[in-house]
């Protein structure tokens, strides 16, 4: 599958291999490295060697912590050019977002982050993700979710109607919208 995705898609710069693998799949930490990362590796490096690899990421609870330490004592880094984080909690001493870092010598991508809280949204996006960047050293940030159908969970920032005029509504509560629309 990994190879028919990227001959479709030819000008693809980042492959990120499986979301979250312990909870949709029931994959284990050193299983998904074995045979899910590796074998997708080998694959990329031989035929599409421009392609930089992003490994799965752990849930984005304090849990995921752990399994991202898992991934790496089963070789996550040799296979991989960055290393997906996902992050829905804010940082306390029992689960710093630090430990991330330490825990990896790559490059790291968050590739999901985001509160359930309208009302927090816009400073999620000011002051936590400013800080999530430095701490973990990237610049790759991935907000979740601009709109998430058919129910809303409050991750997202827009509803899926539009006004009389066809323009975006804002989740409602939600300043993010307005803010990054009058960036």
């Amino acid at each position: 599958m990994v190879e028919t995705v990227i001959r479709r898609y030819p000008s693809i710069q980042f492959f990120q291999i499986l979301n979250e693998p312990k909870v949709f799949f029931n994959i284990d930490n050193a299983e998904y490295v074995r045979e899910y990362l590796r074998p997708a590796h080998d694959l990329i490096r031989a035929k599409f060697p421009w392609v930089k690899i992003v490994s799965a990421s752990p849930i984005g609870q304090p849990s995921g912590i752990r399994d991202f330490a898992a991934m790496s004592a089963a070789g996550a880094d040799k296979y991989c050019d960055y290393r997906a984080v996902h992050i829905y909690f804010e940082p306390d001493l029992g689960s710093p977002w630090s430990a991330f870092r330490v825990a990896t010598e790559k490059p790291i991508m968050i590739t999901e982050t985001g509160t359930r809280t309208y009302q927090r949204q816009l400073g999620w996006w000011t002051e936590q993700i400013p800080e999530m960047k430095r701490i973990l050293k990237t610049d790759y940030v991935f907000y979740y979710a601009l709109l998430e159908q058919p129910e809303y969970t409050g991750y997202e920032i827009i509803t899926a109607e539009l006004d009389s005029q066809g323009n975006v509504i804002p989740a409602p509560g939600s300043e993010l919208y307005n803010y990054l629309s009058s960036q």
